[in-house]
């Protein structure tokens, strides 16, 4: 009965995360050890039970749709990223999206038929680069799969969900 998705931190291995709520607007993730992440279609926006955990990401209200319906489409923005440990509030970083294209890809042995977004983010001053990786479902743009850079303190999260929640 319960929503659940694998955890992989950097070259970690996987760990069993369970949804332990829901709304409209975002789920809320837990794990074992009480790692807490909370997600906005697809995209983690907060974490506790890290050294440095994301308090906050602010973006333009905006889902993969645009992207999905118009494959040359290149979207660039603004985001803000704040942090707890050290302090940090609202980091401007540089966002460019591009749809890369449909994917097989497997979860659970099951194959799925996916678009690829790639998200480019930067911020030159504390020389922050990297790519987050999207799998959305075209036809209701759920993001199966991700590979998330949230902090420049912290490796990539890798978020793959087996049991999508109901809500």
């Amino acid at each position: 009965p319960y929503a659940s998705a694998l955890l992989k931190i950097g070259k970690g291995s996987n760990g069993l995360i369970i949804l332990e709520s829901a709304n409209s607007e975002s789920y809320i993730w837990v794990s074992k050890d009480n790692v807490y992440l909370e997600t906005k279609n697809g995209r983690i926006v907060q974490t506790v039970g890290f050294f440095n955990n994301l308090t906050n990401l602010t973006l333009p209200n905006q889902s993969f749709e645009e992207v999905l319906n118009d494959p040359e489409a290149v979207m660039d923005y603004l985001s803000y990223y704040s942090y707890d440990q050290p302090y940090l509030l609202d980091l401007q970083v540089k966002v460019s999206i591009v749809n890369k294209g449909p994917q097989e890809i497997k979860i659970l042995g099951e194959v799925k038929n996916l678009i690829l977004i790639e998200e480019s983010i930067s911020n030159d001053e504390i020389r922050w680069n990297a790519k987050n990786l999207f799998w959305v479902d075209p036809k209701d743009h759920f993001v199966w799969k991700s590979i998330q850079h949230i902090s420049p303190k912290l490796p990539s999260f890798t978020l793959q969900i087996t049991k999508r929640p109901s809500v």
